[in-house]
């Protein structure tokens, strides 16, 4: 709220016309809403120059302004890189996926504009994990906007903001002594009295909030409002021995669903608050799991400087322990598809359930939806829905999910339950000799790959007892099989030449034929 997009938009229109006639801005932030200041300004500059600038939009939200001297267009974050321009400008950059930042990097002309601390997302994100990488691949200037455009330096009404809306939120400071505690897992789970918390305005909520908004998320102050006013959303926090909290939880109770509405929710109705449910119902039609109850896990962060100290994987095996203790049958959550993310989940014993069909026009991720059984009726469920996952899965990674990455993809095929999933796969006679013939190096994978495909499908539906494939060899079996990528573009991939990815090719599948043969 400093005039932070309102300078950019004016400096924009200056560089632009720096840069000759005719030149072309894109414009990106994680939504339209974000850049209306940064129009609107460079709307005013160019009607100041006398270039009669023309604002086109969606209701009363600019995202395009042409003029014969220079035009400025919004794109979401990861559509905008693919387009070419003379000027990129990334607005609110913080609540925008890291990955997604570096896609802009490689441009000439590139502007990050962005609050490192506050409501619009992950502060340590951004000038942590992203400006520490950018300064290793290329120069660039910092700008630091200390005083505001728009009012006086220290005034007493943003200081009210920050307070009220947590900006300034903060975890506690850890000691060589806490990291002792965290060592030998010295914590404990606590629901937290929130309304102890607001109305008392306790320390621990801005220790609470301030995790998430130094961790991956983006935050807004409808998020503390959700916290507080929500009568399903719970709060946990795992705390040190000495009281300091280190991981925060966001928990929603979900399920127990009247059959009336389950009815409805089969026909297309989406009841409020309860999201694991209505995608087992659509997506899985099992209507018997809307009846069951669990905890969906809206957030889950820890300590900036506690990360991968083992601290998120206890606090889901206490969640787990309480969620069995007030007899629940499920835990579960939904989150954006990154390969750290989706290995953390899996490790801790969820099951892939779904994948969104696109990805998120921000993060540039898919939604993976992941599942725990605690009931026993609650595990008969979750299998069969793990298990029609992975055999839908196999078919969409070559159309739906062609661009999702390997590394990623591999690990949604990952189960905790084990076994193979009953999938009957048939070859005909002639399919097997052909199997024959390609792994005895007389046919090209070309004219086999209709016989190659089912035996690469046994592989991933296939339990903890199939055979060892390293992860380039399982990443070549997705990327060039199910994901049907050019030999070229699947050498690039492993990073060999295409002449070995063919011969590694052969030799995975001549494995895997061995194997599975006496099976067919």
């Amino acid at each position: 709220g400093r005039g932070k997009s309102v300078s950019v938009g004016i400096a924009a229109v200056g560089l632009a016309l720096a840069l000759g006639r005719g030149a072309n801005i894109i414009v990106t932030a994680p939504e339209p809403e974000n850049v209306q200041s940064l129009f609107r300004f460079a709307k005013k500059a160019l009607e100041r120059l006398g270039l009669n600038p023309e604002a086109a939009g969606e209701g009363e939200l600019i995202t395009e302004l042409r003029s014969e001297a220079v035009s400025l267009c919004y794109y979401p974050p990861a559509e905008g890189y693919k387009g070419s321009a003379d000027l990129y400008v990334i607005d609110e950059a913080a609540g925008i996926h890291v990955p997604i930042l570096h896609k802009y990097l490689s441009k000439p002309r590139v502007v990050y504009s962005s609050t490192v601390h506050g409501y619009e997302g992950a502060g340590r994100g951004f000038s942590v994990k992203f400006l520490k990488k950018a300064r290793e691949k290329r120069e660039f200037t910092e700008l630091h906007m200390n005083e505001p455009i728009r009012y006086a330096p220290g005034d007493p009404i943003e200081r009210w903001l920050f307070d009220v809306l947590l900006l300034d939120a903060e975890p506690v400071e850890l000691t060589e002594e806490d990291y002792e505690l965290i060592k030998r897992k010295e914590v404990y789970l606590e629901k937290p009295d929130l309304d102890d918390w607001f109305e008392n305005d306790r320390p621990e909520l801005r220790h609470f909030v301030g995790i998430y908004i130094l961790a991956h998320y983006r935050n807004r102050p409808s998020d503390v409002a959700l916290l507080a006013d929500a009568p399903h959303h719970e709060a946990r926090v795992l705390r040190l021995k000495n009281g300091k909290i280190v991981t925060a939880v966001q928990i929603a109770r979900e399920g127990s669903i009247p059959k009336g509405v389950i009815e409805k929710m089969a026909k297309g109705y989406k009841p409020r608050g309860n999201i694991i449910p209505d995608m087992m119902v659509k997506h899985h039609i099992l209507k018997e799991f809307a009846r069951l109850k669990g905890y969906r896990i809206v957030r889950i962060a820890t300590h900036p400087d506690a990360m991968d100290m083992g601290l998120g994987s206890k606090a889901l095996e206490l969640l787990e322990k309480e969620a069995r203790e007030r007899g629940l049958d499920w835990i579960g959550s939904g989150f954006g598809a990154s390969e750290e993310l989706v290995r953390f989940w899996i490790r801790n014993g969820f099951a892939v359930v779904h994948l969104s069909p696109a990805r998120n026009p921000v993060s540039g991720e898919f939604t993976a939806i992941v599942l725990k059984p605690i009931s026993e009726r609650a595990r008969k469920l979750i299998r069969r829905a793990n298990d029609e996952f992975r055999i839908r899965f196999t078919e969409w990674l070559g159309d739906t999910h062609r661009e999702l990455e390997p590394g990623i993809a591999r690990w949604l095929f990952e189960t905790p339950f084990g076994e193979a999933v009953d999938y009957p796969v048939y070859l005909t006679e002639i399919q097997k000799k052909r199997l024959d013939a390609f792994t005895g190096k007389v046919l090209t994978y070309d004219t086999v790959l209709d016989a190659v495909k089912p035996i690469a499908k046994l592989y991933f539906l296939d339990g903890w007892m199939k055979p060892y494939l390293d992860e380039r060899q399982i990443r070549l079996l997705i990327y060039r099989v199910l994901q049907a990528h050019s030999w070229e573009e699947t050498a690039k991939l492993i990073e060999r030449t295409g002449t070995f990815t063919m011969i590694e090719l052969r030799d995975v599948i001549r494995g895997l034929w061995y194997y599975y043969k006496r099976l067919l």
